[in-house]
């Protein structure tokens, strides 16, 4: 009888350790929206990977008011914009609603008249190459596809 309580005591752990695990956002293209507003914060934060991440907060005014989204762009080191609190910028991506909030994965930023793209059409980040993740080495400023005038 014992052996029988341990085992379900043992179960019960196993089952609520898994379901306790954070959980994973992902894009999906048939969320993508265009919203447009005004930078209120840039910070690099902590990703599912543990990786310092971009995140930029934009101010949309909406028909029911202003509401602050949560925009997540790209590992720091792929992210080559010069961008500050006050700017405006076009964000295209993928919308979800998270824990309350407003969440974009930013497919594209359009910031005075320059397009950055950060995900292909399919959602794909295009910081990958060739189905893994590029190394710091491998610069994505390189990589990263610019649109606009130059």
């Amino acid at each position: 009888m014992k052996k029988i309580a341990i085992t379900l005591i043992i179960i019960f752990l196993l089952i609520v350790t898994v379901f306790a695990e954070p959980q994973v956002k992902y894009f999906q293209v048939d969320t993508i929206k265009t919203i447009k507003g005004k930078i209120t914060d840039i910070k690099t934060e902590k990703n599912y990977q543990r990786n310092d991440f971009i995140v930029i907060y934009l101010k949309v005014k909406e028909k029911t008011g202003e509401e602050i989204y949560r925009v997540e762009v790209s590992p720091g080191w792929f992210f080559a914009m010069d961008l500050m609190k006050g700017s405006k910028i076009e964000v295209t991506g993928s919308y979800c609603a998270s824990d309350g909030q407003s969440l974009m994965m930013t497919q594209s930023i359009t910031f005075q008249g320059e397009m950055y793209e950060f995900r292909d059409k399919y959602g794909f980040p295009l910081w990958r190459e060739k189905g893994k993740y590029m190394k710091p080495g491998n610069q994505g400023q390189g990589k990263q596809k610019r649109r606009g005038h130059h």
